[in-house]
């Protein structure tokens, strides 16, 4: 086994307060989202709320949240609990505090978010990972984090 620590210059203690921002894209026909962090700042990630409007196109989409560090990599995957199908629109919360995966109104996806802080160049990509009708289906993306900047 080869283990290897890179140290991102950040830190959970920032000189100056964080500020709660929220982060969105809703743009629409476009199924894949990717939010990057600015330079120079941390982001501790509250919340994240996808919505997705689907086409009428047969098949079924599944939310994907992935965390990425600076060069892209993959660092964590969270999974939305169920499939959607054609011609619906539901909606998906992934936070720290929920604990699994659940469905407790039709529609309504609550899943855990697995990676909470998130130094500068690191992004989080939302995407239905099917792929079915990405430039007609329209997923808008919000997200609340407290931003810290650490600028020097």
């Amino acid at each position: 086994m080869v283990q290897a620590a890179t140290t991102t210059n950040a830190y959970e203690g920032a000189k100056k307060p964080g500020q709660v921002v929220l982060v969105s894209d809703v743009a629409v026909n476009d199924s894949d989202k990717t939010l990057t962090v600015p330079a120079n700042r941390l982001w501790m990630v509250d919340t994240v709320y996808a919505f997705l409007a689907t086409s009428a196109t047969v098949g079924l989409r599944r939310i994907y949240v992935e965390v990425r560090d600076a060069a892209a990599a993959m660092i964590t995957l969270a999974v939305s609990d169920l499939s959607q199908v054609a011609g619906t629109s539901e909606h998906y919360t992934f936070r720290r505090s929920v604990l699994y995966r659940s469905e407790p109104v039709a529609g309504n996806h609550f899943c855990p978010l697995p990676c909470r802080w998130l130094p500068a160049g690191y992004s989080l990509r939302v995407y239905d990972q099917a792929v079915i009708d990405p430039a007609a289906d329209d997923l808008t993306l919000r997200m609340v984090v407290i931003e810290y900047d650490l600028s020097p």
